[in-house]
């Protein structure tokens, strides 16, 4: 396998004696000179994401009419970076100390500029300026030889690095824990994107620390394990996990006004929390078409935008209690699929119950300052994978509150989950809630898909783009949007459709 640090871009293709091959520029202090090889797809597992894009530029140049055009991919332009970091490039030496070597024959590699050794299975560039070892300059690549064999076999000549590369994505989902993710594309031999890096948690960027909150985690005191039918936590006033749960106070017999006179009452904090009805997020759900018992989420909070408050390690209800469910992961097998006309999307290949929980929304937790770079960096009209955990945010709070710009982003679009692929509707099948296992921690929560409704098996899954945090779904206008903000049509196809996206 090459070396991935080392290699500068794929320059070119061709079919040699009936195999398909890949020209690589190595990385060299003079352009000019660096070693240039051909190699068969399979030596290229560790750049397979380069491969990719090589190949979808080049499928893309042939539709457009331009297949005279060169294609190479620049290895290093793939790399996802801050835009603060000045970055650096291993530099292929022309020297080589390692005394476990050994060199590649000339008949099985077409090797310029130098040679190739091998080292733990490592495929390495050496540069040698021997008059034996075939020259070109580095910088004219490819030329136009290279151009008219690559040419010669159009589409036909990158078939098997497209099979190559789909091998290589249904080998990631196959690493991720769980119940299987699987793919299926019947309307095209695109593949999604292998630069995907597939995560388990959130992955910390730099000063984003959860280490000050941890120190104050607490757990429930009053609650056993044996309590509920062995499901741990019964009661809500006993549960310390719920003491900043929203009251229930609909539960009261109370009209509209007055639920909302005392749901202000509480958030000024001029009610007793201890004292107010609460409820535990999920409830047993018994399907009687299938007899199926799961725990699902409870129509109070499901019909809101509640903060969800799980236990915790440090609870004393153990680890069967009710009341952790998102916590012990996905428990559900996803399919993502090529759709119509919004590229990839994702369902589920079983009958989702209203309320069922799905999967979480991961990526890399970035601070405000980072995420405003990257989306200035990017432009605003490249599709966002940012998400602002900011559910707790209050700008015009007293002093101590938690304001917007210290609030971390999660970053979903070089790793995450298989959630990344679920598509915007107006009329979402699904909703994204905050879930909290540490109620003193207000800025960093899990962000975890429910069913809003009974999802028949091989439905695509929706959520809104634009559901804001108060109010009703859906009901978000322009006039609210960012100064700046860049409309997109909407292709959702929904009833209501708003027609435009504000990205």
């Amino acid at each position: 396998m090459v070396k991935r640090s080392l290699v500068d871009a794929i320059c070119c293709h061709r079919v040699s004696e009936g195999k398909e091959q890949y020209l690589l520029r190595w990385k060299h202090d003079e352009p000019s000179q660096a070693v240039l090889s051909w190699h068969d797809s399979e030596d290229l597992g560790p750049i397979a994401d380069f491969l990719q894009i090589y190949v979808g530029n080049y499928v893309t140049s042939l539709k457009s009419g331009n297949s005279s055009l060169g294609v190479s991919v620049q290895v290093a332009s793939l790399k996802r970076k801050s835009p603060h970091d000045e970055g650096s490039t291993s530099r292929a030496s022309s020297q080589d100390t390692t005394t476990s070597t050994s060199s590649i024959s000339a008949q099985k590699l077409e090797v310029y500029n130098g040679i190739l050794q091998r080292k733990a299975g490592d495929i390495y560039p050496i540069h040698l300026t021997s008059p034996r070892i075939p020259r070109i300059d580095a910088t004219t690549v490819p030329t136009p030889e290279m151009l008219a064999a690559a040419k010669a076999h159009l589409a036909d000549g990158v078939k098997k690095a497209r099979r190559f590369v789909r091998r290589q994505f249904l080998d990631q989902l196959l690493r991720i824990p769980g119940p299987p993710v699987t793919f299926v594309n019947d309307r095209n031999k695109e593949t999604p994107s292998l630069s995907f890096t597939y995560i388990q948690d959130y992955v910390y960027g730099e000063g984003v620390s959860r280490t000050e909150a941890d120190a104050v985690m607490l757990g429930c005191t009053k609650c056993r394990p044996d309590m509920g039918s062995d499901r741990g936590c019964e009661y809500t006033r006993r549960c310390d996990c719920l003491e900043y749960a929203t009251p229930d106070f609909k539960s009261q017999g109370l009209s509209k006004e007055e639920q909302k006179a005392h749901y202000e009452a509480w958030r000024a904090g001029e009610l007793d929390a201890a004292e107010l009805p609460k409820r535990f997020p999920y409830r047993l759900d018994n399907d009687q078409r299938t007899g199926i018992k799961q725990y699902v989420l409870d129509g109070f909070y499901l019909e809101s935008r509640n903060v969800l408050y799980e236990c915790n390690p440090k609870c004393k209800c153990g680890p069967k209690c009710k009341n952790r469910l998102v916590q012990k992961g996905r428990t559900v097998s996803l399919e993502i699929f090529k759709t119509q006309q919004r590229g990839f999307g994702l369902r589920c290949p079983v009958n989702l119950r209203r309320g069922q929980y799905i999967d979480r929304y991961l990526g890399e937790l970035i601070t405000d300052h980072e995420a405003d770079a990257r989306e200035a960096f990017s432009g605003r009209d490249k599709a966002s994978y940012l998400f602002w955990l900011d559910k707790f945010a209050n700008d015009d709070g007293p002093p101590g509150s938690l304001r917007t710009n210290d609030c971390y982003v999660a970053d979903g679009e070089k790793m995450g989950g298989p959630t990344r692929f679920i598509n915007h509707s107006c009329d979402p099948n699904c909703r994204l809630f905050t879930v909290s296992y540490n109620k003193h921690d207000q800025k960093i929560y899990d962000l975890a898909f429910f069913a809003l409704e009974d999802i028949p098996a091989g439905t695509e899954l929706t959520f809104d783009y634009m559901d804001p945090e108060e109010g009703e779904a859906g009901q978000a206008v322009h006039e609210e949007m960012d100064e700046g903000t860049v409309a997109v049509d909407c292709l959702c196809g929904a009833k209501n459709c708003r027609g435009k996206l504000w990205m």
